[in-house]
């Protein structure tokens, strides 16, 4: 069993739960609680088969049958408990999208896709099924009352697009407009994520940070980015003065002279810098091998 098979069986499990839950408290019998579980689970996949042209995984293996059963068996057994807590579909429902969104792009990848595709097949397989669930109890479906569903698995996607990129990426260049004297939210949510789930693949390659505002805020929205670099060994590209531009739009960047000759160093500073490395891998000079740091707390 590999990893996105794993992935594949705890969010069916996941999915299952939520649908399970939903049409028991809509006082649905057993068998109909069943049917309204596995159409939860299998939807969105199977919609993504049959756009891929391939056999609905489903019907190749019935571990899928025997999880939603396992699924229907603990709400059977725990109903009570479940149906009273109002975020147990909500913690199930979003152990599900993320699992399947992941095991939808890794997919669609693997059919030789392009990462476009992925993004799409892997919101399909993440929202689908729910939209099926919510149909057969009678209700609007969620991603359509709650758009934070969709936006969910298509941000995923573009992240999981940015690791695949950053494996073969010599360096980096991060931005971002300012938003409240910070990086803007999607951004900031980028950046925790791509660090977290892709950081190996971002480490001793350089990186440049570079922001912009209409007036102010600049300099702490840099103070921000800048951390991501420090946390993985990626060398800073700087130039000769702090990276940012100011302008409400494109027309009014390319009046700020001082701010586009920054970032004009910037691109020569990397450019520069990419090619230091590759002749220091050629003579025979790699990057450090660094042990593990201990992990110390203040408060013991």
């Amino acid at each position: 069993m590999n990893f996105i098979t794993l992935l594949d069986y705890v969010g069916t499990f996941a999915f299952a739960i939520s649908g399970i839950r939903l049409a028991s408290a809509k006082k649905f019998d057993w068998f109909g609680a069943y049917v309204v579980g596995f159409t939860t689970a299998i939807g969105g996949g199977t919609l993504r088969d049959v756009m891929l042209s391939t056999t609905p995984f489903w019907m190749l293996d019935s571990v899928y049958l025997v999880v939603t059963a396992i699924a229907l068996g603990i709400v059977i057994a725990l109903g009570r408990y479940l149906i009273r807590l109002n975020n147990t579909f909500f913690v199930f429902d979003a152990i599900g999208l993320g699992l399947f969104t992941v095991v939808g792009i890794e997919k669609t990848l693997a059919a030789g896709f392009p990462l476009w595709v992925a993004v799409i097949m892997g919101t399909i397989t993440g929202a689908a099924g729910g939209v099926l669930r919510d149909i057969l109890i009678n209700e609007v479906p969620l991603i359509f009352r709650k758009e934070i569903y969709a936006l969910a698995c298509v941000f995923g996607g573009v992240v999981n697009e940015a690791i695949e990129k950053a494996k073969t990426a010599d360096g980096f260049v991060f931005g971002s407009p300012v938003h409240y004297a910070s990086a803007s939210g999607n951004m900031t949510s980028f950046m925790d994520r791509l660090s977290y789930a892709g950081g190996k693949y971002l480490a001793y390659k350089p990186a440049a940070i570079c922001c912009s505002a209409r007036r102010a805020g600049t300099t702490t929205t840099l103070d921000q980015l800048v951390k991501y670099p420090q946390f993985f060994h990626m060398p800073l590209v700087n130039g000769s003065y702090w990276a940012m531009v100011h302008g409400s739009n494109a027309e009014q960047v390319l009046e700020d002279a001082e701010g586009c000759a920054v970032m004009q160093e910037l691109g020569r500073n990397m450019a520069w810098m990419l090619h230091c490395i590759e002749a220091g891998k050629a003579a025979g000079f790699d990057h450090p091998q660094n042990p593990p740091r201990p992990m110390t707390n203040f408060i013991r």
